[in-house]
């Protein structure tokens, strides 16, 4: 019975299913970059990242390039910044490109707030997954 036991955990252990159990039940930590500007895509991506932090995970976002400018949408039905918003109030991390506020002639606000590459590095780095939207 031991036998027949210990070679199901290896199995287990060998096919990787324990180890993805252990993941699932961890939650992960995930980073997404947004650098468009159209207001449907950066909606969505906000609504998968207040999704994955309802599941569990950690979860942070940086607007970079046009992302800046999609950031601070407000017409309905893709209201990004009110996204943005709700994100950040249920323990989301949000950061902005500072080139890009520069850039795109806008200002530093709550939704986005000055970043450098090095927080852009570190979003990269730290995290398990990266998305880009």
């Amino acid at each position: 019975m031991k036998k027949i036991l210990a070679m199901t955990l290896a199995a287990l252990v060998w096919t990787g299913l324990i180890g993805f159990t252990q993941r699932a039940f961890a939650g992960e930590k995930i980073g997404i970059v947004i650098c468009s500007d159209d207001a449907e895509t950066d909606f969505n991506a906000l609504r998968f990242a207040n999704f994955s932090l309802k599941k569990g995970d950690k979860v942070s976002i940086f607007f970079l390039g046009k992302g800046v400018l999609g950031a601070q949408k407000t017409e309905k039905p893709f209201d990004v910044k009110g996204k943005t918003e709700d994100f950040m109030n249920a323990g989301g991390k949000v950061y902005a490109c500072k080139v890009c506020l520069k850039l795109h002639n806008l200002e530093p606000s709550k939704t986005c707030p000055v970043s450098t590459m090095e927080d852009l590095y570190s979003l990269v780095t730290s995290n398990t997954k990266v998305l880009t939207f």
